[in-house]
């Protein structure tokens, strides 16, 4: 193909609905997620290293990123793979 695509979905959803779609697509039991007043990237990243096996390093700009809302406007990718996300 040659090229790159974006995949998400075109209506907005936030990432503790992201996080609990994901767990009972997986078959998890169902997850409390407690909204944390202040918590910057880097003490994410730091979080994120301790309950996953990504490091930190990569951890951090993935938690800077959670700051920018994001809509998938491009939709090309359905044309080769045409799935219900």
């Amino acid at each position: 193909v040659g090229e790159t695509f974006d995949i998400g979905m075109e209506e907005i959803v936030t990432y503790s609905e992201l996080m609990r779609i994901y767990a009972e697509e997986a078959g998890l039991p169902k997850r409390i997620i407690l909204p944390v007043p202040v918590l910057t990237p880097r003490l994410s990243s730091y979080w994120i290293h301790l309950v996953t096996p990504v490091p930190a390093a990569l951890a951090r700009p993935l938690a800077e990123g959670l700051r920018n809302p994001v809509l998938c406007r491009d939709t090309r990718i359905r044309s080769l793979i045409p799935q219900d996300l």
